[in-house]
């Protein structure tokens, strides 16, 4: 058993020392290319296209939405937006069977397809079919000013909300409801919820190639560069953000494997019993921060004065996660069964 804990502890630390190498690498490439790229940064009128700026990285605020409405065809629902979500659910009956028997019973709204008939009692009620299913309706080419508007960039836009329905229609609250009575459902009733992406002020920097913006392409990332926020922001502040954005992501992982490699090392604790608990507290703590410290060393992204912080908040944090189990291992090691 001792074993088993001093492995697991080692795979616990050398699987997060490599996600954090992994999470570094990726990040601080993002970084550089976001760098790069707003040196490279054109201004451009989402109203007044100019063709100089074909095949440039630009930078444009607006409002980003499309010319019609989008319309749900099944219950002719219609909202002017981005995106519209359909959540659809049937009263229907649920068929369990076992090998010598089989019995129904009726489920409260499921929002999957409907069972067949059942094999082992074919007399048992069948379900209706489902006349439509749970749905997404995006809006047809939405633009910002007279740009076309990538895939990728409408879909980091998109901010979904509860969609108010026209009145009319037989609801329950902001349900749309087909059957005779909501209070008194039958079998093959159905109830639609929706949400929908209205129009978004956006600031986005992006490539334009023919008239269309799509996320930036760089050598310096592994994957296209989504540059997008909400709001009115010039380029500065945009890329202030962003850079922002991906140090936060990078600090919590940090500190996430961090928490996780002391945990691991901690099992080594309650392998080795309340006797070696004063080592590995002190060690443990300082071997998490120093192996945090040498994987960002490593990749040259924190300065050399903020090491010191790194190891300072690594052995605080560290440290009451391996007192932590140092409490619960000597509970474990002391703790004797009562009635023995």
């Amino acid at each position: 058993m001792k074993l088993l804990y001093v492995l697991v502890s080692l795979l616990v630390l050398v699987v997060g020392l490599i996600s954090l190498d992994e999470s570094e690498v990726q990040a601080n490439s993002d970084s550089a290319a976001v760098r790069a790229i707003a040196a490279h940064v054109l201004e451009a009128s989402p109203d007044a296209p100019a063709q100089a700026l074909d095949g440039r990285i630009v930078h444009v605020t607006g409002t980003l939405e499309a010319d019609t409405p989008i319309t749900d065809p099944d219950t002719g629902v219609a909202v002017r937006g981005l995106s519209l979500h359909r959540y659809v659910e049937m009263f229907q009956w649920q068929h369990e069977e076992s090998f010598y028997s089989s019995h129904h019973k009726q489920l409260w709204w499921p929002s999957r397809i409907p069972q067949g008939p059942s094999i082992v009692n074919p007399k048992a009620p069948t379900n209706p079919v489902m006349p439509f299913q749970s749905q997404t309706f995006d809006a047809d080419a939405p633009h910002l000013g007279t740009y076309r508007v990538d895939n990728a960039l409408v879909a980091a836009a998109m901010r979904f909300q509860p969609t108010q329905l026209v009145s009319g229609n037989p609801q329950a609250g902001n349900m749309l409801y087909q059957g005779y009575d909501p209070q008194d459902p039958s079998v093959g009733d159905m109830k639609s919820w929706y949400t929908d992406s209205p129009y978004q002020q956006i600031s986005v920097i992006a490539f334009l190639t023919n008239g269309k913006l799509v996320p930036v392409h760089s050598t310096r990332s592994a994957e296209d560069l989504v540059l997008l926020r909400h709001g009115n922001l010039d380029a500065p502040a945009l890329v202030s953000s962003i850079l922002k954005n991906i140090s936060a992501r990078r600090w919590s992982f940090r500190y996430r494997i961090l928490i996780a490699a002391t945990f691991g090392m901690g099992l080594a604790l309650v392998a080795f019993g309340p006797e070696k608990a004063h080592t590995i507290v002190m060690a443990s703590p300082l071997c998490g921060a120093a192996a945090v410290a040498a994987v960002c060393k490593l990749h040259t992204f924190v300065p050399a004065p903020s090491h010191a912080t790194v190891m300072l908040c690594g052995a605080v944090v560290a440290g009451l996660c391996v007192l932590t189990v140092n409490k619960v291992a000597k509970m474990r090691f002391s703790l004797k069964p009562r009635w023995a």
